[in-house]
């Protein structure tokens, strides 16, 4: 699977992407918005892309994308979708290293993931998941057309997150 843009590359992520991996999950932006992982390691974070990315595109044949500067092939973030056991449909997600947030990388990624959800996965409608204080994630669900549905928790024990929807049809 490859997508791309006018300055982007997505594509699938691979255990050459380890040390990528393992600053993303690393960042305290990551820890704090998405959660911890407890990846302390480039091998915890070799282990986290076998277990859950790579295993996520052998059960489904999506998941989450590392999206690169086209040319210089270097990795910016990562985006996609993923079916989760307690949502009805698939959502998007994105992250993106931090010294690369404000530069529309991730608008112009999941602008493509979103077309290609539709197009290529004939999803009608597509899910997000946000904590209510990620105010920059929220603001890019909202640019791309996404509106708050209610607040869920996906587990008991957590904290409730905002669930956010978009219609694929029109």
């Amino acid at each position: 699977m490859k997508i791309t843009t006018d300055r982007l590359l997505i594509r699938e992520l691979t255990l050459n992407d380890t040390e990528f991996i393992f600053e993303l999950l690393n960042q305290s932006s990551w820890k704090k918005y998405i959660g911890n992982k407890n990846i302390k390691s480039i091998e915890d974070a070799k282990q986290y892309l076998i277990d859950n990315t790579i295993k996520m595109y052998e059960t489904h044949g999506f998941g989450l994308w590392c999206v690169t500067k086209i040319y210089s092939k270097q990795p910016l973030g990562i985006a996609g979708v993923t079916k989760r056991d307690n949502l009805p449909v698939i959502d998007i997600g994105f992250a993106f290293l931090d010294r690369f947030i404000g530069h529309g990388y991730a608008y112009e990624a999941c602008e493509a993931i979103l077309d290609y959800t539709k197009s290529q996965l004939n999803s009608e409608q597509i899910l997000a998941i946000v904590k209510p204080e990620n105010n920059k994630s929220i603001k890019l669900l909202d640019k791309l057309g996404f509106t708050f549905k209610e607040q869920v928790h996906l587990n008991p024990a957590d904290n409730p997150l905002n669930l956010m929807e978009k219609q694929l049809v029109t």
